[in-house]
């Protein structure tokens, strides 16, 4: 048995205004990832953005994005540097060595200057500034190489559920309001469960990635039901379980939570990663670390999740296991 450990971070907010991510905070996320990747007693296979890397989808927020996961460190003579940090001295994952696995979220997808003109979701800009990363555009699913540990191999499956046009949300009267929502459409939820059964066939485990988690209730059921929804999660849930997915991971809804869509054995976990790049104010700006044990191609167990939450200058470890 093989145990692979992948760092869960998700919605980042870069934004080259004063509406998206806190750069001090985002440099506190650096170093924790760093910190993590040094740890040779409980050694990180990847790391997995869930989405929400910009503010919006603009280019210059991407590229800020960008800059963060891809940018070079410092060069080791600075005596301003840190391996956290590149030549500019902003946060960058780069000097870690890790495979990045991402995938893109409603604000990555999202146009603001187009908002209220309803023609705001859709934006493909993404794909562009992160083409190496997700080369299966817009409503794609992409598996992610496969990481090995030992004999045994493990593969993320990502799938983008972003809104492919607004004229896909529920009738809102505020069309503001279409932005938190995601749709999952059919030919996207067929790659997902194709891609898993080439996984199962190659004798690798696997499991999905996706921005939008299925059922996350219980929250305000107002909220979620209409700004916040991923549209045919019934559908998603449903392929989840049959493809007998042991795990997804989620971001979104700015809430850390470890829970079963349904309650019954079959029903996939869901791990919901909290904020990382906008300081909320409370115990779901955090961080992750979730465990898998693989053995024969299969994730044995439940998934174990170690959760580092926010107290304004560092991140601290609550009790280690499951939630």
């Amino acid at each position: 048995m093989e145990t692979f450990r992948l760092i869960h971070l998700s919605d980042l907010h870069f934004d080259t205004g004063t509406r998206g991510h806190s750069p001090s905070l985002v440099e506190d996320v650096a170093e924790w990832v760093y910190n993590r990747c040094q740890d040779a007693d409980a050694p990180v296979d990847a790391i997995v953005i869930t989405g929400d890397l910009a503010d919006y989808g603009g280019r210059d927020a991407l590229e800020l994005a960008h800059r963060f996961v891809h940018s070079p460190p410092a060069p080791a003579s600075d005596p301003f540097g840190a391996p956290y940090v590149n030549a500019d001295y902003e946060a960058t994952l780069a000097a870690n060595g890790l495979p990045i696995f991402l995938l893109p979220g409603n604000h990555d997808r999202w146009d603001r200057r187009k908002q209220w003109g309803w023609v705001g979701a859709g934006n493909t800009t993404f794909d562009q500034v992160f083409h190496s990363d997700w080369p299966s555009g817009h409503n794609g699913v992409y598996p992610f190489p496969p990481l090995q540990r030992g004999q045994e191999q493990l593969q993320v499956i990502g799938a983008d559920a972003c809104l492919p046009g607004t004229e896909y949300a529920s009738p809102l009267r505020n069309p503001g309001s279409v932005m938190g929502q995601g749709y999952a459409p059919q030919p996207t939820i067929d790659r997902l469960v194709a891609a898993s059964a080439v996984a199962r066939h190659r004798g690798r485990a696997f499991l999905w990635a996706i921005h939008f988690p299925p059922f996350f209730y219980p929250y305000d059921w107002r909220v979620w039901k209409i700004a916040l929804r991923l549209r045919r999660e019934k559908q998603v849930a449903h392929a989840a379980t049959a493809a007998d997915v042991p795990l997804m991971l989620t971001g979104h809804t700015h809430e850390q939570r470890h829970y079963q869509v349904k309650n019954t054995a079959t029903s996939p976990w869901v791990q919901c990663a909290g904020c990382c790049g906008k300081p909320t104010g409370d115990v779901n700006t955090s961080v992750h670390i979730v465990e898998l044990d693989v053995e024969v191609g299969q994730v044995i167990g439940q998934a174990r999740v170690r959760n580092w939450r926010y107290d304004g200058s560092e991140f601290n470890e609550d009790d280690p296991g499951p939630l």
